[in-house]
């Protein structure tokens, strides 16, 4: 979820905006050069320049007791304040002082006036180290800050306005606000609280999209759709509104925990039990046991583990993270490189083979590159005991557009939900992930060694009596990601 540039600090009076064109030129270039000499003077290597407070003479003593200095760095004082208030809260800029005073949303600009040239370099990120810099106004004091009163009532966060700056390019407008994705999104924002009408509308605002939707030739994919500055911006921006809805009390209070395995994993573990004994019951020899492929924080495989009746030595997660629940036996997986995948997938096997039950990933595999997949498939199907079961949920990506921006997109979403965290780099938006169609997944859980049980693979959908395939699953509207599950088996 950010990368604004920031500005030089510069005082004019309201006169100034009426001078002749000549002079008021020559008023701007001695307004640059003036601060920038100052500036220089207190430059420092390290922690970057140190940012006094530039006001009026109407305010100046007025606030002369409020105003600290503030660490900036060089790099953030690099343009002027009216280009950003132009495209922040759409306050067009001709040289009109009295537009600029009778403007509720800045009705303070000429009290605080910042006016030289714009570039257009400028528009390229969040407002937050704007209103640091130019006012001395930490982000943390933004809501509280009576020299900012309606950050949060006019939250404009993304800078560049459509049709300034190409906001068309955003992969993530056009992902999101996308006809045939922008339901499955709202669907899944409702998910977590927050109203996912609420959702749509602020990001067609901060889009600039105006409820229409403008992308020609979209393909879903980021090999067509590079990740820009423009989506760090936007993702920034939803970021703050969702800061906001919180606050607001507008959304549930619950971690990523609670809103992924609502009723800790026994739906899942009922799940298992269904397969497990539909159309027949599986009979294997021996003590039961049972595998995690996958198993982040355990839940899942521990509430199966209580509905099985299985102990600790016979319980198995493994995962590329330690997991820290003491009622499993956990394996850390090395999927550095590929080498180290399989030697690693080798160490595990050692001692357990033709051993497990009932083995099960829930929504993993695409995190897992081609290689380390054909791998992991050999694995499960050398682990598993003659007659054993290995379930997969996943997410299908068989309609167009491709869904593999979105399925990224959203695993950022759950970042900025439950942590308020937004990436900062468009380069880490395009994850080393791969989504197939349910299709390809059965085909390639064959590579493996695995036989496809289509029989246990048909599923008794939610509110449903009817047993339905998992290319039915994925279809059933309101399934936001489209979530499956496989069922193979091992003779």
């Amino acid at each position: 979820m950010p990368c604004t540039k920031h500005m030089q600090s510069m005082s004019h009076s309201s006169l100034t905006l009426q001078m002749p064109r000549q002079k008021l030129r020559f008023a701007r270039c001695a307004s640059v050069l003036l601060p920038v000499l100052l500036l220089a003077m207190n430059f420092s290597s390290s922690a970057g320049m140190s940012l006094k407070h530039y006001e009026s003479p109407s305010s100046t003593a007025a606030n002369a007791d409020k105003a600290e200095p503030l660490q900036a760095s060089s790099a953030v004082l690099q343009g002027p304040l009216h280009s950003v208030m132009e495209a922040v809260y759409e306050i067009p800029f001709d040289g009109s002082p009295s537009l600029m005073r009778s403007s509720a949303r800045w009705s303070n600009w000429l009290k605080l006036p910042k006016l030289v040239e714009a570039t257009s370099a400028l528009l390229q990120g969040p407002l937050d180290p704007v209103m640091d810099a130019a006012f001395e106004i930490p982000s943390s004091l933004m809501r509280s800050s009576a020299r900012w009163p309606n950050w949060m009532s006019v939250p404009k966060w993304m800078l560049p306005r459509h049709g300034k700056q190409g906001a068309g390019n955003c992969s993530v407008c056009d992902t999101w606000l996308h006809p045939d994705i922008q339901p499955a999104l709202e669907t899944f924002v409702t998910r977590t609280g927050l109203s996912g009408k609420n959702f749509v509308n602020e990001l067609s605002r901060l889009c600039q999209r105006n409820g229409s939707y403008t992308a020609q030739h979209y393909t879903g994919l980021w090999k067509d759709s590079p990740p820009t500055d423009q989506d760090i911006g936007v993702l920034s921006g939803i970021t703050r509104w969702i800061q906001h809805q919180k606050d607001a009390n507008k959304s549930l209070s619950w971690n990523f925990e609670q809103f992924s395995k609502p009723d800790a994993g026994k739906s899942t573990a009922k799940m298992v039990q269904q397969i497990m004994t539909q159309p027949t019951k599986i009979l294997i020899p021996g003590k039961t046991r049972i595998l995690d492929f996958g198993c982040g924080s355990g839940t899942d495989i521990v509430a199966i583990q209580k509905m099985l009746e299985v102990t600790k030595e016979d319980t198995l997660c493994y995962d590329i993270h330690k997991v820290n629940r003491p009622e499993v036996t956990a394996v850390v997986l090395d999927a550095s490189s590929d080498a180290a995948y399989s030697n690693s997938l080798d160490k595990a096997l050692s001692g357990n083979e033709a051993s497990v039950h009932v083995a099960i990933s829930m929504v993993t595999f695409h995190h897992i590159r081609l290689a380390q997949r054909q791998a992991a498939y050999r694995f499960l199907h050398d682990i598993m005991a003659p007659g054993g079961i290995f379930i997969m949920a996943e997410w299908d990506n068989s309609k167009n557009p491709n869904r593999q921006i979105h399925y990224d997109l959203e695993h950022y979403f759950t970042s900025m939900f439950f942590y308020t965290l937004a990436p900062t780099k468009a380069k880490e938006l395009q994850l080393a992930t791969e989504y197939l169609s349910v299709d390809n997944w059965i085909a390639e859980g064959g590579l493996g060694g695995l036989i496809y049980d289509a029989n246990r693979s048909r599923m008794v959908a939610k509110n449903s009596s009817t047993r339905m395939t998992p290319q039915e699953v994925a279809n059933i509207p309101g399934n936001a990601n489209r979530d499956f599950k496989l069922v193979w088996t091992k003779k």
